[in-house]
Protein backbone atom coordinates (compact mmCIF):
# COMPACT_ATOMS: atom_id res chain seq x y z
CA UNK A 1 0.00 0.00 0.00
CA UNK A 2 1.18 3.51 -0.83
CA UNK A 3 0.18 6.08 1.78
CA UNK A 4 -1.70 9.05 0.34
CA UNK A 5 -1.47 7.84 -3.24
CA UNK A 6 -4.27 10.23 -4.23
CA UNK A 7 -2.13 13.21 -3.22
CA UNK A 8 0.80 11.76 -5.16
CA UNK A 9 -1.29 11.35 -8.32
CA UNK A 10 -2.62 14.89 -7.86
CA UNK A 11 0.97 16.15 -7.57
CA UNK A 12 2.02 14.27 -10.71
CA UNK A 13 -0.95 15.67 -12.64
CA UNK A 14 -0.16 19.17 -11.39
CA UNK A 15 3.48 18.99 -12.48
CA UNK A 16 2.51 17.67 -15.91
CA UNK A 17 -0.08 20.43 -16.28
CA UNK A 18 2.52 23.04 -15.34
CA UNK A 19 4.93 21.65 -17.94
CA UNK A 20 2.27 21.78 -20.65
CA UNK A 21 1.36 25.32 -19.56
CA UNK A 22 4.95 26.48 -19.98
CA UNK A 23 5.20 24.80 -23.38
CA UNK A 24 1.98 26.45 -24.57
CA UNK A 25 3.47 29.79 -23.60
CA UNK A 26 6.54 29.11 -25.76
CA UNK A 27 5.44 27.41 -28.98
CA UNK A 28 3.73 28.58 -32.15
CA UNK A 29 0.00 28.25 -32.74
CA UNK A 30 0.42 25.06 -34.81
CA UNK A 31 1.66 23.08 -31.81
CA UNK A 32 -0.82 24.48 -29.31
CA UNK A 33 -3.60 21.98 -30.10
CA UNK A 34 -1.57 18.89 -29.10
CA UNK A 35 -0.23 20.58 -25.99
CA UNK A 36 -3.75 21.70 -25.09
CA UNK A 37 -4.94 18.09 -25.06
CA UNK A 38 -2.02 17.15 -22.83
CA UNK A 39 -2.78 20.06 -20.48
CA UNK A 40 -6.44 19.10 -20.27
CA UNK A 41 -5.69 15.44 -19.45
CA UNK A 42 -3.00 16.34 -16.90
CA UNK A 43 -5.35 18.80 -15.19
CA UNK A 44 -8.11 16.18 -15.11
CA UNK A 45 -5.69 13.72 -13.48
CA UNK A 46 -4.76 16.29 -10.83
CA UNK A 47 -8.32 17.36 -10.07
CA UNK A 48 -9.89 13.89 -10.05
CA UNK A 49 -7.13 12.40 -7.90
CA UNK A 50 -7.69 14.90 -5.09
CA UNK A 51 -9.65 18.13 -4.64
CA UNK A 52 -6.40 19.89 -3.75
CA UNK A 53 -5.39 19.35 -7.38
CA UNK A 54 -7.53 22.41 -8.13
CA UNK A 55 -4.49 24.52 -7.27
CA UNK A 56 -3.38 23.85 -10.84
CA UNK A 57 -5.78 26.68 -11.78
CA UNK A 58 -3.24 29.03 -10.18
CA UNK A 59 0.01 27.20 -10.83
CA UNK A 60 -0.57 26.76 -14.56
CA UNK A 61 -0.92 30.50 -15.31
CA UNK A 62 1.97 31.18 -12.93
CA UNK A 63 4.20 28.96 -15.08
CA UNK A 64 3.16 30.86 -18.20
CA UNK A 65 4.13 34.13 -16.52
CA UNK A 66 7.49 32.66 -15.60
CA UNK A 67 8.39 32.37 -19.27
CA UNK A 68 6.86 35.63 -20.44
CA UNK A 69 4.79 38.20 -18.61
CA UNK A 70 3.67 39.63 -21.96
CA UNK A 71 2.33 36.38 -23.44
CA UNK A 72 -1.35 37.21 -23.10
CA UNK A 73 -2.42 34.68 -25.73
CA UNK A 74 -0.72 31.78 -23.95
CA UNK A 75 -2.17 32.88 -20.62
CA UNK A 76 -5.71 32.99 -22.01
CA UNK A 77 -5.33 29.57 -23.66
CA UNK A 78 -4.02 27.96 -20.46
CA UNK A 79 -6.71 29.54 -18.26
CA UNK A 80 -9.45 28.48 -20.66
CA UNK A 81 -8.30 24.86 -20.78
CA UNK A 82 -7.84 24.66 -17.01
CA UNK A 83 -11.31 26.01 -16.27
CA UNK A 84 -12.88 23.64 -18.77
CA UNK A 85 -10.99 20.80 -17.09
CA UNK A 86 -12.19 21.98 -13.67
CA UNK A 87 -15.83 21.96 -14.74
CA UNK A 88 -15.36 18.54 -16.35
CA UNK A 89 -13.71 17.13 -13.21
CA UNK A 90 -16.45 18.46 -10.94
CA UNK A 91 -19.11 17.17 -13.32
CA UNK A 92 -17.56 13.70 -13.32
CA UNK A 93 -17.34 13.70 -9.54
CA UNK A 94 -21.00 14.64 -9.22
CA UNK A 95 -22.00 12.09 -11.85
CA UNK A 96 -20.26 9.29 -9.97
CA UNK A 97 -20.94 10.34 -6.37
CA UNK A 98 -24.33 12.00 -6.72
CA UNK A 99 -25.55 13.42 -3.40
CA UNK A 100 -22.44 12.08 -1.68
CA UNK A 101 -20.46 14.71 -3.57
CA UNK A 102 -22.12 17.45 -1.50
CA UNK A 103 -22.13 15.46 1.74
CA UNK A 104 -18.41 14.83 1.37
CA UNK A 105 -17.75 18.57 1.51
CA UNK A 106 -19.06 18.83 5.09
CA UNK A 107 -16.25 19.47 7.56
CA UNK A 108 -16.64 17.91 11.00
CA UNK A 109 -15.29 19.55 14.14
CA UNK A 110 -13.41 16.39 15.15
CA UNK A 111 -11.49 16.62 11.88
CA UNK A 112 -10.78 20.34 11.93
CA UNK A 113 -11.02 22.33 15.16
CA UNK A 114 -11.09 25.60 13.17
CA UNK A 115 -14.77 24.89 12.47
CA UNK A 116 -15.66 26.23 15.93
CA UNK A 117 -13.84 29.54 15.47
CA UNK A 118 -15.11 32.78 13.99
CA UNK A 119 -13.70 33.90 10.65
CA UNK A 120 -10.97 36.32 11.93
CA UNK A 121 -9.62 33.71 14.37
CA UNK A 122 -9.74 31.04 11.70
CA UNK A 123 -7.61 33.23 9.41
CA UNK A 124 -5.25 34.03 12.30
CA UNK A 125 -4.67 30.33 13.01
CA UNK A 126 -4.58 29.24 9.37
CA UNK A 127 -1.89 31.80 8.54
CA UNK A 128 0.20 30.62 11.46
CA UNK A 129 -0.04 27.02 10.24
CA UNK A 130 0.97 28.18 6.77
CA UNK A 131 4.05 29.70 8.40
CA UNK A 132 4.75 26.38 10.06
CA UNK A 133 4.54 24.62 6.69
CA UNK A 134 7.11 27.11 5.40
CA UNK A 135 9.45 26.52 8.33
CA UNK A 136 9.13 22.73 7.99
CA UNK A 137 10.00 23.00 4.30
CA UNK A 138 13.38 24.48 5.26
CA UNK A 139 13.88 22.55 8.50
CA UNK A 140 11.93 19.25 8.24
CA UNK A 141 12.19 18.18 11.85
CA UNK A 142 9.47 16.11 13.51
CA UNK A 143 7.71 15.51 10.20
CA UNK A 144 5.08 12.76 10.32
CA UNK A 145 2.73 11.21 7.79
CA UNK A 146 -0.33 12.48 9.66
CA UNK A 147 -0.65 15.66 11.68
CA UNK A 148 -4.03 16.88 12.84
CA UNK A 149 -6.27 18.04 15.63
CA UNK A 150 -4.51 15.93 18.27
CA UNK A 151 -1.27 17.86 17.79
CA UNK A 152 -2.40 21.28 16.59
CA UNK A 153 -4.78 23.08 18.91
CA UNK A 154 -5.85 26.51 17.59
CA UNK A 155 -5.75 29.57 19.80
CA UNK A 156 -9.17 30.98 20.68
CA UNK A 157 -8.02 34.54 21.20
CA UNK A 158 -5.46 36.74 19.50
CA UNK A 159 -4.12 37.61 22.94
CA UNK A 160 -3.39 33.93 23.62
CA UNK A 161 -0.94 33.78 20.71
CA UNK A 162 2.45 32.36 21.60
CA UNK A 163 5.74 33.90 20.37
CA UNK A 164 6.10 30.93 18.02
CA UNK A 165 2.72 31.62 16.44
CA UNK A 166 3.58 35.30 15.98
CA UNK A 167 6.86 34.34 14.30
CA UNK A 168 4.98 32.02 11.94
CA UNK A 169 2.52 34.80 11.08
CA UNK A 170 5.37 37.21 10.40
CA UNK A 171 7.09 34.70 8.12
CA UNK A 172 3.92 34.25 6.04
CA UNK A 173 3.36 38.00 5.71
CA UNK A 174 6.98 38.60 4.67
CA UNK A 175 6.83 35.70 2.20
CA UNK A 176 3.59 37.06 0.72
CA UNK A 177 5.04 40.54 0.24
CA UNK A 178 8.25 39.11 -1.25
CA UNK A 179 6.19 36.96 -3.64
CA UNK A 180 4.15 39.94 -4.87
CA UNK A 181 7.19 42.18 -5.30
CA UNK A 182 9.12 39.37 -6.97
CA UNK A 183 6.34 38.63 -9.45
CA UNK A 184 6.02 42.30 -10.37
CA UNK A 185 9.78 42.42 -11.04
CA UNK A 186 9.84 39.13 -12.91
CA UNK A 187 12.05 37.52 -10.28
CA UNK A 188 12.41 33.75 -10.06
CA UNK A 189 12.43 34.06 -6.27
CA UNK A 190 9.00 35.66 -6.53
CA UNK A 191 7.91 32.76 -8.72
CA UNK A 192 9.03 30.11 -6.23
CA UNK A 193 7.45 31.87 -3.25
CA UNK A 194 4.24 32.28 -5.23
CA UNK A 195 4.39 28.59 -6.14
CA UNK A 196 4.53 27.70 -2.44
CA UNK A 197 1.67 30.02 -1.46
CA UNK A 198 -0.52 29.18 -4.47
CA UNK A 199 -0.09 25.46 -3.75
CA UNK A 200 -1.77 26.01 -0.38
CA UNK A 201 -4.51 28.25 -1.76
CA UNK A 202 -7.17 25.55 -1.34
CA UNK A 203 -5.74 23.54 1.57
CA UNK A 204 -4.65 26.23 4.03
CA UNK A 205 -8.15 26.77 5.51
CA UNK A 206 -7.87 30.43 4.47
CA UNK A 207 -10.45 30.40 1.66
CA UNK A 208 -12.65 27.63 3.06
CA UNK A 209 -12.37 24.83 5.60
CA UNK A 210 -11.05 21.42 4.61
CA UNK A 211 -11.12 18.06 6.37
CA UNK A 212 -7.96 18.56 8.43
CA UNK A 213 -6.19 21.30 10.31
CA UNK A 214 -2.63 20.33 9.30
CA UNK A 215 -1.11 17.49 7.30
CA UNK A 216 2.32 16.99 5.76
CA UNK A 217 0.73 15.30 2.73
CA UNK A 218 -0.76 18.65 1.74
CA UNK A 219 2.72 20.06 1.13
CA UNK A 220 3.88 17.63 -1.59
CA UNK A 221 3.62 20.20 -4.39
CA UNK A 222 4.32 23.26 -2.25
CA UNK A 223 7.73 22.06 -1.09
CA UNK A 224 8.91 21.98 -4.70
CA UNK A 225 8.69 25.76 -4.57
CA UNK A 226 11.07 25.79 -1.60
CA UNK A 227 13.45 23.42 -3.41
CA UNK A 228 13.46 25.79 -6.38
CA UNK A 229 13.97 28.78 -4.11
CA UNK A 230 16.97 27.19 -2.39
CA UNK A 231 18.47 26.22 -5.75
CA UNK A 232 18.11 29.76 -7.08
CA UNK A 233 19.55 31.31 -3.94
CA UNK A 234 22.58 29.10 -3.45
CA UNK A 235 23.42 27.45 -6.79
Amino acid sequence: NISYQSEMFAAIGTLLACWFSMRIGQVTSRSVSKLSVGLFLAAILAMLSKESGMHVLLLGPLCVLLKSRKNLRGLIVVLSILFVAAFAAMGLRFLVLGDQFLIGTTVMVHDNALVKLNYPLRIWNAMSYLGQYLILSFFPFHVSAVSGFAKYVPVRSVFDSSPTLLVQLTIVIVAGIAAIVGLLRGSRIGFWLSWFLFSFALTSNLVFLIGTIFADRLSFVATLGICGLIADLFF
